[in-house]
Parts: structure tokens; C-alpha cells; sequence
């Protein structure tokens, strides 16, 4: 009996690790740090960019809500339809603050990221794993960080 259990148990373990593991290598993985001092959420709104405008079942995806705690972060990965796509997949995210503390004042006061399998220039590299730092007065920062290791790494796009 007890060794039935080890061997479940056993499965389980592997079977997380191994998820672990696929996630890593098919898709980015997006840190998000909240250094606002405030709760925030954030949208993520991913598609297929076929050059026109998302359709509205992409855009219903964009109405998922993530909360981050002030000082606290949250992991951000592709969805699992998107990963095996040969084509460019838009992957943006928005930040706002969280109840009460978002304001008409504030309301534009965090930024915004964007990925995407295209790069923005010639040149530039692309990453399977990125930091973003959320602070107020649309000051986020990105650190790519790992280069390697990943089916579909992705370019970071800078707001202009």
C-alpha cells in the first residue's frame, strides 16, 4: 500500500517537473516586479499578428485581470495556444493600479511592455526570459535575461 502511494507521489513530482520544464522551453518567461507602493493589475492581451487589427475573441483575452500585491511580483509566461504558432505573436501588457487607488489622475501613469517574434530592428537580440520593473510615473524598466534555452524567444519593443 505505502509503496503505491511512493510511486503516486513519485509521479507527481515528476510529472510537475516536467511541466516546469516545457514551460521554460516553449515559452518567454515574463518576472513582473511591483514597485509602485500600490496594488496593480495588469491586462495581457496576445495574438497572432496578421497585420490588421485583433479579432474580438483575441480581444476577450485582454479582459483577463492579474492582481500583484505592492512589492510583490508575478510570472507572466505565453498562453499555451500560442506557443507552437510559426507566425508573429503580439504579446503586450498593461499595467494599472489596483481598486481604489487607481484614480483619473492615474490612471496612465504605468507602462506598458510589448514582445513580439519579430525584431524591432536589425540586429537585436532575442530572449527567452525577461525582468520587468513596474514603477510609478511611467517609469518601467526591462532586463532581458536569459538568451538561450527556449523554442520561441522574443523581442522586447520599446515604446517610442
Amino acid at each position: 500500500m505505502t509503496f503505491n502511494i511512493k510511486k503516486i507521489l513519485f509521479s507527481l513530482v515528476l510529472m510537475f517537473i516536467l511541466l516546469k520544464i516545457f514551460d521554460l522551453l516553449t515559452s518567454p518567461q515574463i518576472k513582473i516586479f511591483n514597485h509602485t507602493g500600490a496594488p496593480t493589475r495588469f491586462n495581457s492581451l496576445q495574438y497572432v499578428d496578421t497585420g490588421e487589427e485583433p479579432t474580438v475573441k483575441e480581444l476577450n483575452d485582454w479582459k483577463l485581470s492579474y492582481k500583484i500585491e505592492k512589492m510583490k511580483s508575478k510570472n507572466m509566461t505565453l498562453y499555451v495556444k500560442n506557443r507552437f504558432v510559426d507566425k508573429d505573436i503580439y504579446f503586450g501588457i498593461d499595467y494599472f493600479y489596483f481598486g481604489d487607488y487607481l484614480t483619473d489622475e492615474n490612471i496612465y501613469e504605468l507602462d506598458g511592455v510589448t514582445f513580439t517574434k519579430k525584431p524591432a530592428y536589425i540586429g537585436q537580440a532575442a530572449y527567452c526570459s525577461f525582468k520587468v520593473e513596474v514603477y510609478p510615473n511611467n517609469q518601467t524598466i526591462v532586463t532581458p535575461l536569459r538568451k538561450y534555452f527556449c523554442l520561441h524567444p522574443f523581442y522586447y519593443h520599446k515604446k517610442q
